[in-house]
């Protein structure tokens, strides 16, 4: 992802004529997203409603943020391929916490690994990618008081050559261990 993460780092921008319609309506979709993986965690969860997971997710709880994290993936890998005909899948990916840490259940890293496989990597992917993470982080630290989040996403996009020969995060499609999890395809 190289390519992406230079083209939002540095700052470059793209021009009002090369901005994708959907950049003003990040925001709305990304609400729309957070509602929609609320309401299917609650109901996965057992909970009453949204608000009760809101709660157990400002509680820290493990079990709902994990759920939550999962359906959120689930709704930002869907939009993203909507957005954008490059991107051919979104898979999650989890690599942060060792067995050790899952054994003694220390506070896991609040950011979603997602790994986006995509026909090319392009400034419009890169700009479109740094506009949703900003979108879920001011929601996210709404609702769960976490002020001092910086990024909720953190995505590398590969593509097929990659993959085949097993370059970068590319070869987490054949590892044993880390394998994604494949959240949407077309």
């Amino acid at each position: 992802m190289g390519e992406i993460r230079t083209a939002v780092s540095t700052g470059s921008a793209l021009h009002a004529a090369e901005m994708p319609e959907y950049v003003g309506d990040v925001t709305s979709a990304v609400e729309a997203a957070v509602e929609s993986a609320l309401a299917v965690t609650a109901e996965r969860l057992g909970l009453r409603n949204a608000q009760a997971v809101e709660e157990l997710l400002r509680q820290g709880d493990r079990a709902a943020t994990e759920y939550f994290h999962y359906n959120l993936a689930t709704e930002i890998g869907r939009k993203l391929g909507e957005w954008d005909a490059d991107v051919q899948g979104a898979y999650l990916c989890d690599y942060d916490a060792t067995p050790l840490d899952l054994a003694f259940d220390e506070t896991r890293s609040p950011l979603i690994h997602l790994i986006l496989v995509v026909e090319r990597k392009t400034a419009a992917l890169g700009a479109l990618l740094a506009a949703v993470d900003n979108a879920l982080v001011l929601l996210y630290r709404d609702l769960t008081g976490r002020t001092e989040l910086a990024h909720l996403l953190d995505v590398q996009a590969v593509d097929p050559e990659e993959i085949r020969n097993r370059i970068g995060y590319g070869a987490f499609f054949s590892s044993l261990h880390y394998r994604p999890v494949p959240l949407w395809t077309r």
